[in-house]
């Protein structure tokens, strides 16, 4: 019986330093959520009326007043992305005069360098899984998740500073 023992002791230190080294594998090399967190704001919300618009306007007098009219609302245009801790997801947009926020959920799902794959749901929703390229602390590019179902083109959000 004491031979027995003594072959498990070398087992079990083993077993624990294998379990101990994979987890500080797994929290080191793990998303850094963190990193997303707070107030994105697009910059140049205009190319979102452009991307939602395209260039189909008619000619003459009326291209030119419609042209007028999307300046006019892309000059208000913003958008704005919350990551906040907890896993919560909130978008505000700006268009037209037309104010909206949506609320819902989000998570990290991995990463891959500075890419971002996360998903989202806000409100009844489907889900969507959208990347956002972090280009350093303040620069994210992003589909925004609030439009990801119908337009697939990303955008540059900068960080708002509280």
């Amino acid at each position: 019986m004491l031979g027995d023992d003594r072959t498990m002791r070398p087992l079990h230190r083993l077993s624990s330093l294998a379990t101990l080294s994979l987890l500080l594998l797994v929290g080191c090399g793990g998303p850094n959520a963190s990193k997303l967190y707070g107030t994105w704001r697009m910059e140049g919300a205009e190319q979102l009326a452009q991307a939602m618009f395209g260039d189909n306007k008619p000619e003459g007098a009326l291209g030119s007043l419609l042209g007028s009219a999307m300046s006019m609302m892309a000059d208000k245009a913003m958008l704005e992305v919350e990551f906040a801790s907890g896993g919560k997801l909130t978008t505000r947009a700006e268009f037209a005069g037309n104010k909206t926020e949506k609320t819902g959920t989000w998570k990290l799902v991995r990463t891959d360098g500075s890419t971002y794959v996360i998903w989202c749901q806000l409100g009844q929703e489907d889900p969507v899984e959208i990347s956002a390229q972090l280009s350093d602390d303040s620069t994210l590019q992003m589909v925004p998740p609030n439009i990801a179902a119908s337009l697939k083109r990303s955008f540059t959000f900068k960080r708002v500073q509280p």
